[in-house]
């Protein structure tokens, strides 16, 4: 049984779909951006100003960054942030670009982020993260079944392990491959009516000193020298496949 008084560390109660569906009411009822009084948010959700779980989807919708707020009690508003607007505001069945704005809304939360540098390959099973997030992150053991359906729903949804880092990661034992996949090598869930591969956003991307320099000659007969970081084979033929769903948005004739 859990102790009492033991608090897990802060992330989302509701997975990254249902937040993009809240902001997408809040877009509909305020276009622009325009900052909205909390309660008229809350009431858009359906919820009073003082309920309790409106307040925790609104915390929630923050934590994947698709609402900032300002003021404080009465006074405080909440409004859309640019990478919800990149999302809601971008209708293409396939679009490289708002696939990776979803990305970045999943990784938004901290918590988030180091299961995805963990395990780079895909989750692995339910029990394996129970022993890191109880014993490492100090879950609370009653938490982490609700959390453990909320991330799996979010991973899957931006498809955060098919954009798999090139370099990195602690990933690779047998204890912590995926569930029902290799020990090693990128997985790559299918998610219906998304077809475009998802792009591994780094906020400063840097050139290594091991990096292999590809020289291109483009079609104006210059020359374009891409940085290629060293990989393995498994890692090697999923970027490839990668490479090949992206031809369209890459070539130009």
């Amino acid at each position: 049984m859990a102790e009492r008084g033991i608090r897990s560390p802060g992330y989302p109660a509701i997975d990254l779909k249902s937040a993009i569906d809240r902001a997408r009411t809040l877009k509909e009822y305020a276009p622009n951006r325009k900052p909205i009084p909390v309660d008229q948010a809350l009431q858009q959700w359906g919820y009073t100003a003082k309920s309790g779980a409106g307040h925790q989807q609104l915390a929630s919708v923050k934590k994947f960054g698709l609402i900032d707020d300002a003021g404080s009690k009465d006074q405080r508003t909440v409004r859309l942030t640019e990478l919800a607007w990149r999302i809601l505001t971008d209708p293409r069945e396939e679009s490289p670009e708002r696939d990776a704005a979803v990305l970045k809304a999943a990784l938004e939360p901290k918590i988030h982020a180091e299961m995805r540098e963990r395990w780079p390959h895909g989750l692995p099973q339910d029990t394996t993260i129970q022993v890191w997030l109880v014993q490492e992150k100090n879950f609370n053991e009653r938490a982490v079944k609700p959390f453990l359906s909320q991330v799996r729903a979010t991973f899957d949804y931006a498809r955060v392990n098919e954009s798999v880092p090139l370099e990195g990661g602690t990933g690779g034992d047998i204890e912590d491959a995926p569930h029902g996949a290799p020990a090693s090598g990128p997985t790559q869930p299918s998610v219906p009516g998304r077809k475009v591969p998802a792009v591994t956003m780094e906020p400063k991307p840097e050139v290594r000193a091991d990096d292999l320099p590809l020289p291109l000659v483009m079609k104006d007969k210059t020359i374009r020298v891409v940085h290629i970081p060293r990989m393995d084979s498994n890692t090697f033929e999923f970027f490839k496949k990668m490479l090949d769903q992206y031809k369209e948005a890459i070539t130009q004739e």
